[in-house]
């Protein structure tokens, strides 16, 4: 999402009237202050690993889902907003997950509050996995999204599958290059200079047995009126 999208989006919070608005690329989280340890900054990186790991998404604070379904905004001290800064993000993810995400922190204004809402990128070559314990994380675990929409790890082929192939084709330069080097792969430079010198000399060696074949003919094409292409390939 962009600014002028993630304003839609907090301006949809606070008009929903009880509508769903999570998904499986944006979550909504209530605010608290933002700190490196503590269960609430645990559930915030739970969400961004889980939302990277989805190929990237959003997260909206500072509303609170009532028992009826609606969305209430928060009215929150202008200290504990303040406290949501970039790099204090970065820093606190680096405490939970590996590799760190790229994420872009954005501050939307509501009726009652400001609303930090953090972009996070999809992952790149390697999912992002959980570097922490406690809280409710656990080292070495793989968060998805899932239907519900909830954060969890992935339990079977078909949530497995579709995290992999982003992984793959982000990784798509290396793979080309290594598919061509398996199916052409190339020579060394002495090997690569004498493979060239060899096949010039059977060209050469064609060309003497040409002309040979020329002298001793009586066919017009040995006049060589109309001149003559030659076309020469190797396969390797």
């Amino acid at each position: 999402m962009d600014d002028d999208q993630l304003k839609r989006l907090v301006d949809y919070l606070l008009h929903s009237d009880g509508l769903e608005v999570e998904r499986l690329d944006v979550e909504i989280k209530a605010i608290e202050q933002l700190s490196a340890k503590g269960p609430y900054m645990a559930t915030i990186a739970k969400a961004v690993m889980a939302l990277g790991n989805h190929g990237g998404g959003s997260i909206v604070t500072g509303f609170i889902r009532k028992a009826d379904g609606k969305y209430e905004e928060q009215k929150v001290a202008p200290e504990i907003w303040e406290s949501w800064e970039q790099t204090r993000l970065h820093d606190a993810l680096a405490r939970f997950i590996d590799p760190v995400p790229e994420v872009k922190l954005a501050i939307v204004e509501g009726k009652l509050s400001k609303h930090p809402c953090i972009l996070v990128s999809s992952h790149g070559k390697a999912p992002f996995v959980c570097d922490f314990n406690g809280d409710g994380l656990s080292v070495g675990r793989v968060y998805i999204r899932k239907p519900g929409p909830k954060s969890e790890e992935p339990s079977s082929a078909s949530e497995w599958e579709p995290l992999l192939r982003r992984c793959l084709l982000s990784d798509k330069e290396d793979l080309v290059i290594a598919m061509r080097n398996i199916i052409q792969p190339s020579p060394t430079v002495g090997e690569g200079v004498e493979i060239a010198g060899k096949f010039r000399e059977k060209i050469q060696g064609a060309d003497r047995r040409f002309e040979e074949l020329l002298a001793k003919s009586e066919s017009p094409v040995a006049k060589k009126q109309f001149g003559r292409l030659v076309v020469a390939y190797q396969l390797l």
